[in-house]
């Protein structure tokens, strides 16, 4: 069919009309909901990547102040390969107050992102310009060095009274690529498109019913007509609507002129006619009004259910985020406690063994014999009252506090680590004592005081293909509510055991129970016992649909003042086929 065709059909049918308006104000609608969407969430996207640019130049010019100040390289190659480790840095340079350039890394295979700098400008110049600038390859951040004003160098590292400026002694410049912006803006606009696709379809599919619906009673009224043997020659319903009309009025006319005697019943059959067609019309317009009223308030209303159930689910997440930042910083304190604590009596030991030692560096050997029995005897004189065996076992306790301490952090950071994996349906082989012992880490502070925590593991219990950070939220939810429901000294047992092919965690506690009456309720969407603020009611809910999706399920067993057990069941050989698809 011609494109003449096309347009001369359009015209002549009102549903066809009709139609292509109303899916042509949808795409429109769309298309421009769609532009400024995308727009809102690029540039979202790009505020993150420079916030987090700027947060690590920040970092390398604290970190590399000593070094530049001193003007070591080596001194500042550690903090500057800490910071090219990060995600999408390609480079990293490090000049000195007078714009020399003092240490420069650069990722492999990256683009020269540091390279791209505006014409004429020095790095003091971009740095106090502003914190950033953008190139055609990246972002470049920039960030002034700062230490305290001393009269020396020395007394960086031995003054004991507080300097009283600061001065600006180099500059510190990190280069990112552009690589993350443009995967998340494709991922963006791939989104987009399919949404759009998708709005499209939804869009053309309610359109035709709705236009179905409105031009039914017209197509009714056409059929009719034909049935009486008047002959149609458009597909336009008003057009066809009218032509039978005017030929109504000419057969009425001829009638009238040959047959007087019928004009009465004539004109009383064309008057009904005409109010049947008034009455069709308004039922239509009527119709068509309580539809558009319908959807609207139907979109209101979806509008509505998704604002409130991400509100809701965000209210979660940050209870839990609250419960885990509160632990974490707790404990990372009590662990630094124990180098920051040893750092001042170490630095006393270390002075008194360099008394000694400079006693013995003033020995001369080639003196004569008594004079150096004299000069060992002061030395011996000075270790004993300086007491040299007291000496070497503080700082053996010392270093042996600086060393425990660091061991409790890099176990807490693991630990988290391990239980902030992003959150992706990624399939492993995980050892579940280790997800359990990381959440326990991590709840330490809430159950430390007055909560024993009972481990019964079967040791030989194999790796277990899931998901481990979504296991970590369950562990995570169930023992945080278990913690939370035990009010004074309690305790709380966890048993593993292989049963044939599945795998049986139960988590039980002390605390009062749960009623009967609200037993059925505890894994349903919102339903929770904690007072306004405390808690959502999604956390039960969540866990019950994670483990669902590990092909197994939970089972609570609970009796009022005897406590309260979760089991958790899931096959030990299962795939993640299923939850993958999901």
């Amino acid at each position: 069919m011609s494109l003449f065709g096309i347009r001369k059909r359009i015209r002549e049918n009102f549903s066809l009309k009709v139609y292509i308006t109303f899916l042509a104000a949808i795409i429109f609608i769309s298309i421009l909901f769609n532009l400024l969407f995308l727009q809102w969430q690029i540039k979202n996207l790009k505020r993150e990547i420079i916030e987090e640019g700027e947060l690590l130049a920040q970092v390398l010019a604290h970190n590399a102040a000593l070094g530049v100040f001193s003007e070591k390289e080596e001194q500042l190659r550690s903090p500057m390969e800490a910071v090219l480790q990060q995600q999408d840095v390609v480079s990293v340079s490090i000049y000195n107050h007078d714009g020399k350039l003092l240490a420069r890394k650069h990722r492999p295979g990256s683009p020269p992102v540091l390279d791209q700098s505006p014409a004429g400008k020095s790095p003091a110049d971009l740095a106090a310009a502003g914190s950033y600038h953008e190139t055609s390859q990246g972002f470049v951040f920039q960030q002034q060095v700062r230490v305290s004003s001393y009269a020396s160098e020395e007394d960086l590292y031995f003054s004991e009274s507080p300097a009283v400026a600061e001065e600006v002694v180099g500059y510190v410049r990190v280069g990112m690529s552009k690589q993350r912006l443009r995967a998340g803006i494709r991922d963006l606009l791939l989104r987009s498109l399919g949404v759009g696709f998708l709005v499209l379809l939804v869009g053309a599919l309610v359109t035709y019913f709705v236009v179905r619906e409105v031009t039914k009673p017209l197509n009714r009224l056409i059929g009719e007509v034909e049935k009486q043997g008047v002959k149609v020659d458009s597909t336009d319903q008003l057009s066809i609507l009218s032509g039978t009309y005017n030929e109504l009025v000419a057969q009425l006319g001829k009638a009238f002129d040959t047959i007087s005697g019928m004009k009465e019943d004539l004109e009383a059959k064309v008057h009904d006619r005409t109010r049947q067609l008034a009455i069709a019309n308004e039922e239509l317009s009527n119709r068509q009004a309580y539809l558009e009223e319908t959807n609207r308030k139907l979109e209101e209303t979806l509008r509505e259910l998704k604002e409130t159930q991400a509100q809701m689910v965000h209210s979660e997440k940050m209870v839990a985020l609250g419960h885990l930042v509160a632990g974490v910083a707790h404990e990372i304190n009590n662990t630094t406690n124990f180098i920051t604590g040893a750092l001042p009596p170490l630095g006393r030991s270390v002075d008194e063994l360099k008394e000694i030692l400079a006693v013995f560096e003033k020995i001369d050997r080639h003196g004569t014999k008594k004079a150096i029995v004299d000069q060992l005897k002061e030395a011996e004189d000075l270790k004993q009252e300086l007491d040299y065996d007291r000496l070497l076992r503080n700082l053996d306790v010392l270093f042996a506090n600086i060393k425990e301490g660091a061991r409790r952090t890099t176990q807490i950071v693991n630990d988290l680590k391990n239980f902030a994996r992003p959150g992706t349906a990624e399939w492993k082989s995980t050892d579940i004592h280790e997800s359990i012992d990381s959440t326990l880490t991590l709840l330490y502070s809430e159950y430390k005081h007055q909560i024993e925590v009972v481990k019964d593991y079967d040791r030989e219990l194999p790796l277990v293909p899931c998901s481990p950070s979504q296991l970590n939220q369950v562990f995570m939810n169930i023992l945080l509510n278990a913690m939370q429901a035990i009010r004074g000294p309690g305790r709380i047992r966890i048993q593993t055991r292989k049963q044939g092919k599945d795998l049986h965690i139960s988590i039980k506690d002390s605390g009062p129970g749960i009623p009967e009456a609200i037993r059925d309720r505890i894994f349903e969407p919102f339903f929770t016992t904690k007072p306004v603020g405390k808690g959502t009611g999604l956390g039960l809910s969540i866990s019950y649909g994670i483990v669902k999706k590990h092909q197994g399920e939970i089972v609570v067993r609970s009796e009022p003042g005897k406590g309260t057990e979760f089991e958790i069941i899931m096959p030990l050989e299962g795939t993640g086929e299923s939850y993958l698809a999901n």
